[in-house]
Formats: structure tokens, C-alpha cells, sequence
């Protein structure tokens, strides 16, 4: 190999080695939104069948609980978490609903910016009238 070879090698790897470095990062960030759905779908979905096992007077606070410590368990890293408990009749069914929409932390890699990124989740659970036979 050549000395003059040799450097147009190392051109290459300098060029290569950023777009290499872009694209796993791109690749990171395209895994994580989906996987941070996911988990808050569940906590949403947790949340909601915790809040339809108790009285309907307490199933907005147990509601909210619950999908405050399901998103901690489930490691959803968020900015800033908007949710909404509410307990109302979906087809002639009383129970609970509960959304959540999560704000991403900024998903910048290197130059590329992304921006800002959120991912949102409702669940509606109806009371259970088997597990709970208390107030109404």
C-alpha cells in the first residue's frame, strides 16, 4: 500500500465515521418512541383497572396514583406528563377512563435535531362490580 493510498483511506473513515454515528442514533431514537408508547400504554391501561377495583369516589385518586408510580416502574423518562382521570358512562357502562400524554426528553443526536416528541395513551376500565360491593 502506498502512502498516498493510505490517506485516502483515512479520508474515507473520516468521512464514513460521523453518517456511521448518525445513523446508529437514528436507530436508538427510532426504538425508543415506540418502546416509550408501549410502556405508556400499559401504565395508562394499570392505572385505569386500579381505579375501577375501588369506590367511584375514590377512583380518581387511586387512578392517578397508580399511573404515577407505573410510570417510574415502567422507566418512561418524561419532561413533563399531562394525564386526565375521569369517571363518566361509555356505553350505558360506568367506569373509569384515564389519558396520559407524555413529553419526550429532546431525542438530539449530534447535529440532527429531532425536536420534541410525545406519546399518549387512553384506557377506559368499567367498575367491577364483582370485586368492589361498596357505595356507588
Amino acid at each position: 500500500m502506498t502512502p498516498r493510498s493510505r490517506g485516502s483511506a483515512s479520508a474515507e473513515a473520516v468521512l464514513l465515521v460521523p453518517a456511521l454515528v448518525a445513523l446508529l442514533a437514528l436507530v436508538a431514537v427510532a426504538g425508543w418512541i415506540p418502546s416509550s408508547s408501549v410502556n405508556l400504554r400499559q401504565a395508562v391501561n394499570a392505572a385505569a383497572r386500579a381505579g375501577s377495583q375501588v369506590a367511584p369516589t375514590r377512583a380518581v385518586s387511586t387512578a392517578e396514583m397508580v399511573l404515577r408510580r407505573s410510570v417510574r416502574e415502567f422507566d418512561i423518562t418524561c419532561v413533563h406528563l399531562e394525564s386526565k382521570v375521569t369517571v363518566n358512562v361509555h356505553n350505558s357502562q360506568r367506569g373509569v377512563r384515564v389519558s396520559a400524554k407524555c413529553y419526550l426528553p429532546n431525542t438530539s443526536t449530534g447535529p440532527v435535531n429531532f425536536g420534541t416528541k410525545s406519546v399518549a395513551a387512553t384506557s377506559f376500565e368499567v367498575f367491577d362490580t364483582y370485586i368492589f360491593h361498596g357505595d356507588n
